[in-house]
């Protein structure tokens, strides 16, 4: 057990350091490797099944996470499902009610099997103003593209990333990602069973927050390999 990992982490420990110690080598080789400064030297894709709700979450958290400690754009998270829908309308507004500034880009992206409009969102993430320990310039942000996708999406890296499994059904049905480097399972419960109840905006809240967490302990477990080496 790492002391250092809050109690509602713990069983996530051995994801936490496989995928820290990823992007610590990832960085560690990228940075002596890699001439263009703003080059990702590492991208991480986010799975559940309709890349609706927990995997566009996760997504958004990991970039946030790599934002407060000044690794933007270099430590990169995207999302993707193994059976596509569309952005639902309350991850969001969890976003939004976190500080991120979320626009329809006016875009439609291809339907899923499921034949749904599936719009494209531009979200920008800034750190929250609470975030005391933050090595970001307050004025920082990040921008991420989001819009429903599987695996294989030419917006998505095609090789050499990681793949963060945060369902039960994403994990069974995909053991394999092609061109992934590295496969983790981090499931969370689906705040969609909440859809319509007095506290659905509490458990989003609830499922954003618990990602969070998780993602940030990943760059925090990432800056102290990289501080080791």
């Amino acid at each position: 057990m790492n002391p250092a990992l809050e109690p509602s982490l713990v069983r996530y420990a051995p994801a936490i350091a496989a995928l820290g110690d990823w992007i610590a080598a990832r960085w560690a080789f990228g940075s002596q490797s890699t001439p263009d400064a703003q080059a990702p030297l590492a991208e991480i894709v986010v799975v559940c099944t309709g890349n609706s709700r927990r995997s566009v979450l996760g997504a958004a958290l990991g970039n946030l996470a790599a934002l407060e400690v000044g690794w933007a754009g270099r430590v990169r998270f995207h999302s993707a499902g193994t059976t596509p829908t569309a952005c639902n309308p309350r991850t969001l507004a969890t976003l939004e009610r976190l500080g991120a500034t979320v626009k329809a880009t006016g875009r439609l992206a291809p339907p899923g099997p499921g034949g749904e409009t599936n719009p494209e969102y531009s979200i920008t993430l800034r750190v929250p103003d609470h975030h005391t320990q933050s090595k970001a310039d307050p004025n920082a942000s990040v921008v991420m593209i989001e819009f429903s996708k599987a695996l294989g999406d030419p917006s998505l890296p095609a090789r050499d990333f990681a793949a963060a499994m945060v369902c039960d059904e994403a994990d069974a049905g995909c053991p394999i990602v092609p061109g992934a480097a590295l496969r983790v399972a981090i499931p969370h419960p689906d705040p969609k069973a909440f859809d319509g109840q007095p506290d659905e905006a509490a458990r989003y809240d609830q499922t954003r927050d618990d990602l969070g967490r998780l993602m940030r302990a990943v760059i925090a477990h990432a800056q102290t390999r990289l501080a080791r080496e």
